[in-house]
């Protein structure tokens, strides 16, 4: 095995990470990893999700993952309808590299009063980068 293979490979095992998000109803709900140096990546792995619409209408949330910021370059997204009284929620298994030195963020939006929403992302920062 090569010296870099050992070293993505001791990357994931112990520069794991989570970031969660669970903010109460009508607040845009943000996660967000920041790799520790301008030379590491985060990768993200998996992207899990809960949206609950207590009293509203049908109502369409979208769930993205950006970099730098929740303004930033969108990586991944995915729209999701919720009616009233119905709860989704699930995981989405991912392999999405972020910029190299740059934060990574996953977001639902728009908040609104009547919807309670959370997020989470997973992965690991690899140190091992070269491009």
């Amino acid at each position: 095995m090569s010296k870099r293979s050992e070293g993505l490979i001791t990357d994931f095992y112990s520069n794991g990470f989570v970031a969660r998000s669970a903010p109460a109803a009508g607040t845009t709900c943000v996660a967000t990893v920041t790799p520790a140096n301008p030379m590491t990546r985060a990768n993200v792995e998996y992207l899990t999700y809960s949206v609950k619409n207590t009293t509203a209408a049908a109502f369409t949330v979208t769930a993205t993952v950006s970099d730098a910021s929740i303004g930033g370059t969108v990586l991944a997204d995915w729209d999701f309808i919720v009616t009233n009284g119905v709860a989704a929620q699930g995981s989405l298994p991912l392999d999405l590299p972020g910029l190299r030195g740059n934060a990574v963020v996953a977001s639902i939006t728009p908040p609104a009063s009547s919807v309670v929403q959370k997020v989470s992302i997973g992965g690991w920062f690899d140190g091992m980068v070269n491009g």
